[in-house]
């Protein structure tokens, strides 16, 4: 899905019109183009606080700040700063992203990221060690990072403007990058407030308001999308179905009411912020799945639980953006629902999402917001009875509103979770996650996924699949391509995926390509699920193309049925994928890693066996084992069985 989005927003900058920036845009039509209207503000204006303010308190509360929990690493990472000399930062540094036509420069796009990390990460700790001290002694060092900060214009991710024009032109608009630097300047400068210079205040106020407030502002006045992305194609996002969403809405609100003075304009903000959000939970399905993975659920959800958590700050608890959303609450739970062995926190490798196979690691806090968020106790015990320091030093915003929310923690009371089927089932998206019996010592999973090619995130894999042995998954779709990255596309393709290729065709792009489910049996002894897969291509010559997978718990099997009938005689290929150790061990039989797979069919098969030429989030490459047959139709059976 992001993939099409860059193609997107490349096409729409490229016919943008170039005008001069707009400054101090305020107006507040009577109905805005997303249907806001004057009485909705007119409540929402009585909901918030007469003043700007932050979360919690800012630095004169010293009695709050003696008590304030500073971290080793935060202490020792303000102290780093004070003897380190800041990067230089400029546009060129933006610039230098940019290489032939429309591709990235991937050494400059790392070193231009690594020094926003290093700035950033010098902001968080500097300030909010001098919060705790008072000394001023971090404030030069503070206000030189903001000053580096605010001289550039290099605040786009440079993959959403290919013509540059956010450097020499007229592009503002907020982005993922946009909305989290802002925020934490916006985070500075409430907790500083007067320590700041006026100058560099008011400094603070022009650019945010140049790069968040103005195109906020001009999109809600806009006469329809349209016209919001012919002058931002990056706005995208606002009423958008994806991470995005959340992410955004919930640090445009923190900035509004941090930094706009106006109670109706900061109320205006956090309309539209709650009625746009809603669209984000649109993407999920009655049983709390979204096709975005569970690594994009975990960042999307937790933003709309945060976004949950600001708005009820900041309304006093009048508005409570979970209780009378079922999707919210139902979304809480996916990453119980949908693991693949129990407590393990194990997970399928679809769309862009897990690498190498490997268990998932979710932080205690984010596992925390989401039990609190939905009331039942999903994830445990995860503080185990201690309360959380909250600071990595890596975003101000991020380390100052999660340690104040947890400072003040009040736990509620929890229910218990529902007990888990041994398998959950997805019918709108036609995805099958299958669980072992709890009595087998070594756990045998499995997950397939169905749904259409034009899902978030989706890599035109339908049927894809992984087998998971114990913690491990050794088999399978590959999981989470590199942003960004020269192999990008391969990797999103069906090429890339234990899904057939027919007479060399993949499956097509978009929704009208589809798999169909034909058939299912759930018990605790046996899972089973069958797709039509002929919709998901385009014409090749297919008559019959059926996918079939049963995981026979009682028998400890896992088993992949693929028949086809062909018009004529062509070729059917698929493949076997995995980052584990292969062994040959006979005709038609491979060990892969803790997995046997045993291949039968009705016709020959040729096997090919490669690394495959693509890069992933981390250095390992997947190797994958093609197996094909030249025919007219033909069933062909893997067997899957864990070795002890």
């Amino acid at each position: 899905m992001k993939y099409h989005i860059l193609l997107f927003l490349l096409i729409l900058s490229a016919f943008s019109s170039s005008a001069e920036i707009i400054r101090n845009f305020r107006t507040m039509p009577e109905q805005s183009c997303f249907g806001i209207t004057s009485s909705q503000v007119d409540a929402m204006e009585k909901q918030i606080p007469e003043n700007n303010t932050g979360f919690g308190p800012n630095y004169k509360d010293r009695q709050y700040w003696t008590g304030y929990p500073i971290s080793e690493l935060i202490r020792q990472q303000a102290e780093r700063c004070l003897s380190t000399p800041m990067p230089s930062l400029s546009d060129h540094d933006w610039l230098a992203t940019k290489g032939r036509g429309h591709q990235i420069n991937m050494e400059a796009f790392a070193e231009l990221a690594r020094k926003k990390k290093m700035i950033f990460c010098n902001l968080a700790a500097c300030v909010i060690m001098e919060c705790k001290e008072n000394q001023g002694r971090f404030m030069p060092r503070i206000e030189e990072v903001i000053r580096l900060w605010l001289g550039t214009n290099g605040y786009l991710d440079s993959r959403y403007d290919p013509f540059g024009r956010s450097i020499s032109g007229d592009l503002r608009g907020i982005d993922l990058g946009v909305a989290q630097y802002f925020t934490d300047l916006a985070t500075a400068y409430y907790l500083l407030d007067d320590k700041l210079s006026p100058a560099i205040r008011k400094q603070m106020q022009d650019r945010t308001d140049e790069w968040v407030f103005s195109p906020l502002f001009r999109a809600y006045a806009a006469r329809d999308k349209k016209e919001i992305l012919k002058f931002s194609p990056v706005m995208w996002w606002l009423d958008g179905e994806n991470n995005w969403n959340p992410y955004c809405h919930t640090r445009c609100v923190v900035m509004a009411m941090t930094m706009l003075t106006s109670r109706r304009e900061r109320a205006y903000v956090m309309a539209h912020a709650i009625k746009l959000t809603q669209n984000y939970l649109k993407s999920f399905t009655p049983e709390g799945y979204i096709t975005e993975g569970i690594g994009y659920w975990m960042m999307g959800f937790q933003s709309y639980v945060d976004f949950s958590m600001t708005i009820s700050y900041f309304t006093n608890g009048q508005v409570d953006m979970i209780a009378g959303y079922e999707n919210a609450a139902n979304a809480s739970g996916l990453g119980y629902y949908a693991e693949m062995v129990p407590d393990a926190r194990l997970y399928a490798h679809f769309a862009d999402f897990g690498t190498e196979g490997k268990a998932t690691f979710f932080g205690q806090k984010a596992l925390w917001k989401l039990n609190q968020a939905s009331g039942i106790n999903y994830y445990g015990d995860v503080f185990r009875k201690k309360k959380p320091m909250y600071a990595n030093g890596v975003s101000l915003y991020g380390d100052w509103f999660s340690t104040y929310f947890f400072k003040n923690l009040r736990n509620r009371d929890l229910k218990s979770p529902p007990v888990r089927r041994q398998e959950f089932f997805v019918p709108s998206a036609g995805v099958l996650i299958s669980r072992d019996l709890p009595e087998h010592k070594i756990p045998l999973s499995f997950a397939i996924k169905g749904g259409h090619n034009g899902e978030l995130h989706n890599h035109n894999d339908l049927d894809s699949y992984v087998i998971g042995v114990g913690n491990q998954i050794e088999c399978g779709d590959p999981g989470y391509p590199s942003y960004p990255a020269a192999t990008r596309s391969l990797v999103m393709s069906s090429l890339s995926h234990p899904v057939p290729l027919i007479n060399e065709t993949e499956q097509g792009t978009g929704k009208k390509f589809y798999t169909k489910v034909l058939h299912t049996l759930f018990t605790t002894e046996r899972a089973e699920i069958s797709y039509d897969l002929k919709p998901a291509y385009p014409p090749c010559g297919i008559k019959k193309l059926i996918r079939t997978a049963i995981h026979d718990r009682q028998n400890e099997q896992i088993i992949i049925t693929d028949e086809f009938e062909l018009e004529k005689n062509g070729k059917f290929a698929a493949s076997l994928i995995t980052y584990r150790p292969i062994t040959d061990k006979e005709k038609n039989r491979f060990q892969i890693g803790r997995l046997s797979a045993e291949l039968q069919s009705d016709c020959p098969l040729i096997y090919r066996r490669e690394i495959m030429p693509v890069i992933m989030q981390t250095p390992a490459r997947p190797e994958k084992i093609t197996y094909s047959t030249q025919t007219a139709n033909g069933r062909i059976k893997i067997i899957f069985t864990a070795i002890p």
